[in-house]
C-alpha cells in the first residue's frame, strides 16, 4: 500500500506541475512543485498505508483535464469522471467535485458531463450500501449515524484547526521531542529547517512575469476557490482533522497566482526548511523506530488465556494489532483473542463494546492497556482526555503483562470486580 501512495503521490505532484505551467514558466512550476512535496501533511500520506493520496491524484488530474474543456467535449466528461473517481475513493472529494460543478458544470454545454459524473458516483454509493445492508441515503452519513464523529462544532473546532492546518505544512507532535533527544545530528538538521522557513518569510518580495494569459481565466481561479474554501470549512467541521487537510496546500497555491507573483524567491528558502524538518523530525523517525510494538504486545497476552474462553483484550492500539496479526497471518479468532476498542476511540452509539459485567461474571478474562498508555501528546490524546481512565475506575485492575516501547512501559492489567 505505501509504494501505491507513493506512485500516486508522484502522480499528483506532476499534475499538479503540469496545471501550473499554464500559470507560469518551468522554473516556477517545478519550485511550486518543491514546495507543495515539502508539505508535511503530502509526505506523510504519500509514504503511509491511509489512502489519502490516490483521491488527490484523481482530482488533481480531473482538473488538469477540465482545464482543458474548451479543446473538446471529451475533456469535460474525462475530467469530471476523474473527479468523480475521487468522491469514491473518499467522500470529502465531494467538495472539490462541487466547485467543479459550480464554475464549471453549470451551463448546456458541461452539465450532460456533471450529471453522467453524478449517476456514477450514486450508483456506486447504492451499490456499496446494499452490499452492506444499509439504506443508500444513510450510506455517506454512517459516522455521524453512529456516533463516532462530533456533530455539534466547539472550541476543539477552532482549536485543532489552526494546529492541523499548521501542522498539514510541517510537522508538529509531541513525539518531535523524543525524536529530537535520541539524535542530535537529526536535531541539528531540524533546527536548520527552521531557520530556512523564518529567513523564507523575511526575505523581500520579487515580481515574475506569468507565462501566459490563463491568470485572467476567472473561472478556472474560482474554481480552485472554491474547492479551497469547501474543503477548509469542511476540515473545520471535522473538527481539524488533519487527513481532510492535505489538499489544502495544493488547491491552496492553485487559487493565488497573484501572491505567487510577488513570492516566488520566498518558495525557495521555505521548501527547503520544510522538506527539511519534515524529514528529520517525521521521515527518518517514523521510518526507523519502532514505535509501538504490536507483536510484543500480542504475544505477551496469548499465555494469559483461561478456560478455552476467548480472551478480551481492550487495547488504545486495536487497528495497529489487528494490522499486525493480519500481516502476519495470526488468526486471532483460533487464538480465541477478541480486541475491543479503547472508551476514548469508541462512538456513542457503538455496539463494538459487550457488558463487561456479564463477561466478567460469566469467567472470561478481560485485560485492557488503556490504563496509562505510553503516548505523547497528540491530537487523539486531547480529545480523549481522561475517558478511559473514568471507564475504567468502576473496576480493579491487576497488572498481567507488560512490554516495552519507544515511548515507555506498556502496562496490560486484568479487568476484575471492585469487591
Amino acid at each position: 500500500m505505501q509504494l501505491l501512495n507513493a506512485f500516486f503521490g508522484g502522480l499528483s505532484l506532476w499534475f499538479f506541475y503540469k496545471i501550473n505551467l499554464h500559470f507560469y514558466d518551468k522554473k516556477t512550476a517545478l519550485l511550486l512543485t518543491f514546495l507543495v512535496g515539502s508539505t508535511f501533511g503530502f509526505m506523510r500520506f504519500a509514504t503511509e498505508n491511509e489512502t489519502y493520496v490516490i483521491p488527490l491524484a484523481l482530482c488533481l488530474a480531473g482538473s488538469f483535464v477540465l482545464k482543458k474543456r474548451n479543446e473538446g467535449f471529451k475533456w469535460l466528461y474525462g475530467g469530471f469522471l476523474l473527479l468523480g473517481m475521487g468522491v469514491l475513493f473518499h467522500q470529502i472529494h465531494i467538495w472539490w467535485w462541487l466547485a467543479a460543478v459550480i464554475a464549471m458544470g453549470l451551463n448546456k454545454r458541461a452539465l450532460p458531463a456533471a450529471l453522467l459524473s453524478l449517476t456514477g458516483i450514486v450508483a456506486a454509493y447504492i451499490f456499496a450500501a446494499t452490499v452492506q445492508g444499509q439504506h443508500w441515503l444513510l450510506f455517506p452519513f454512517s459516522d455521524a449515524l453512529s456516533g463516532t464523529v462530533q456533530i455539534i462544532p466547539d472550541f476543539n473546532n477552532v482549536k485543532f484547526t489552526g494546529i492541523n492546518l499548521l501542522r498539514t505544512l510541517l510537522q508538529i507532535h509531541g513525539n518531535v521531542v523524543f525524536f529530537l533527544k535520541a539524535n542530535w545530528i537529526l536535531a541539528g538538521l531540524a533546527v536548520l529547517g527552521l531557520v530556512l522557513v523564518v529567513i523564507g518569510f523575511f526575505q523581500k518580495n520579487e515580481t515574475v512575469k506569468q507565462a501566459n494569459s490563463l491568470i485572467s481565466d476567472d473561472r478556472t481561479i474560482r474554481f480552485f476557490r472554491l474547492a479551497a474554501i469547501f474543503h477548509f470549512f469542511w476540515a473545520f467541521y471535522s473538527v481539524g482533522n488533519a487527513e481532510f487537510m492535505v489538499m489544502l496546500p495544493f488547491l491552496g497555491l492553485l487559487s493565488f497566482p497573484e501572491f505567487i507573483n510577488r513570492h516566488r524567491k520566498k518558495m525557495v528558502s521555505i521548501g527547503a526548511g520544510l522538506l527539511l524538518w519534515n524529514t528529520t523530525v517525521y521521515m527518518i523517525p517514523h521510518h526507523s523506530y519502532k514505535l509501538f510494538v504490536p507483536g510484543q504486545m500480542l504475544n505477551s497476552v496469548i499465555p494469559l488465556r483461561k478456560n478455552n474462553k476467548p480472551l478480551y483484550y481492550i487495547s488504545k492500539q486495536k487497528v495497529l494489532l489487528e494490522n499486525f496479526a493480519e500481516a502476519n497471518r495470526m488468526d486471532l479468532k483460533k487464538l480465541n483473542i477478541i480486541l475491543l476498542s479503547a472508551p476514548s476511540d469508541r462512538g456513542k452509539h457503538t455496539t463494538d463494546q459487550p457488558d463487561l459485567d456479564s463477561l466478567i461474571s460469566n469467567g472470561h478474562f478481560l485485560l485492557t492497556d488503556c490504563r496509562a498508555f505510553p503516548e505523547p501528546i497528540s491530537r487523539s490524546s486531547i480529545l480523549a482526555g481522561n475517558s478511559n481512565s473514568e471507564f475504567l475506575k468502576k473496576y480493579k485492575l491487576q497488572n498481567a503483562s507488560s512490554v516495552a516501547s519507544y515511548y515507555g512501559t506498556i502496562q496490560t492489567d486484568q479487568i476484575l470486580p471492585r469487591k
